[in-house]
C-alpha cells in the first residue's frame, strides 16, 4: 500500500509485483531522467532500498540540471552516513560534475581512505585523477595504478575500468598505450551501455582523442 501511495504520488503506475529500483535503473539506462527520478522517489518514499533509491535521485537530478538539489541531497546523505563509501562517491560526482574538483577530490579520497579494496572505490579515484580539467589535481601515474588494479580485480573483463584506465594512460602520456587500451574497452562494452558521464559514444570519442595524441580532461557530462 505504501510503494502505491509514493507511485502515484511520483505521478507513476506501476503494475502489481513490479520492481520500482529496476524500473527506475532502466529508465536511468536509457536516460530518461525524469521517470527515473520518479521511480526512485517512490521506492525511497515507500522505504524500498533507501539507500539506492537515495543515490539513484542524486544521479537522476544532476542529469535534470537540477544541480543544486542533488548537492543538496549528496551532502544531506553524506552527513547522515558518514561511513558510507557510497555516499562520498556521489558527493563526489556531484561535485565532479559542476566543476567543484578540488572538493570532490578530497570526497573520492575520503570514499577510498574507507573502501581501499573496493573496486568502485580505485575505479572512481582513477577516473578523477586523470580526466580532471585542473592539472594540479591530476596524477596520472597513480590513476595508472589504481586503474590497473581495478582491471585485474575484474579480470580484463569490465570496460567500464579498462576505459578508466584507457584514460589514465593518455593522461600520463603514452598515447599508443591509451588507444590500445581503449580500442579493448569498447570490445567489453554494450553499444547502450551508461554509467555516469561514461556512454559508449564518449567512450569511442576518447579513442579517437588518443589516436591523435590528446587526452581527456573533461567533467562528467550531464544529461546525455
Amino acid at each position: 500500500m505504501l510503494l502505491a501511495i509514493a507511485c502515484v504520488g511520483a505521478g507513476l503506475v506501476v503494475p502489481a509485483g513490479a520492481d520500482p529500483l529496476s524500473d527506475a535503473s532502466a529508465a536511468l539506462a536509457r536516460r530518461d531522467y525524469g521517470r527515473a527520478l520518479g521511480f526512485f522517489t517512490a521506492a525511497r518514499d515507500a522505504n524500498l532500498g533507501r539507500r539506492t533509491a537515495t543515490l539513484g535521485r542524486i544521479s537522476a537530478l544532476a542529469h535534470l540540471g537540477r544541480t543544486d538539489e542533488a548537492k543538496a541531497e549528496s551532502r544531506a546523505f553524506v552527513k547522515q552516513h558518514p561511513e558510507d563509501p557510497g555516499a562520498w562517491f556521489a558527493w563526489s560526482w556531484v561535485l565532479f560534475a559542476t566543476g567543484s574538483d578540488r572538493e570532490a577530490r578530497t570526497a573520492a579520497e575520503t570514499g577510498f581512505r574507507q573502501a581501499p579494496g573496493s573496486i568502485g572505490a580505485a575505479n572512481a579515484l582513477a577516473w578523477l585523477l586523470a580526466t580532471s580539467p585542473d592539472a594540479t589535481l591530476r596524477d596520472g601515474k597513480r590513476a595508472v595504478l589504481l586503474a590497473t588494479r581495478a582491471c585485474e580485480a575484474r579480470k580484463w573483463e569490465d570496460g567500464d575500468v579498462i576505459d578508466t584506465l584507457a584514460a589514465a594512460l593518455a593522461t600520463s602520456g603514452d598515447f599508443p598505450k591509451a588507444a590500445e587500451t581503449q580500442a579493448r574497452a569498447l570490445q567489453k562494452l554494450d553499444s547502450d551501455h551508461f554509467t555516469d558521464g561514461k556512454t559508449f559514444k564518449q567512450a569511442k570519442e576518447r579513442l579517437r582523442l588518443y589516436r591523435n595524441g590528446l587526452p581527456y580532461h573533461r567533467h562528467p557530462p550531464l544529461g546525455e
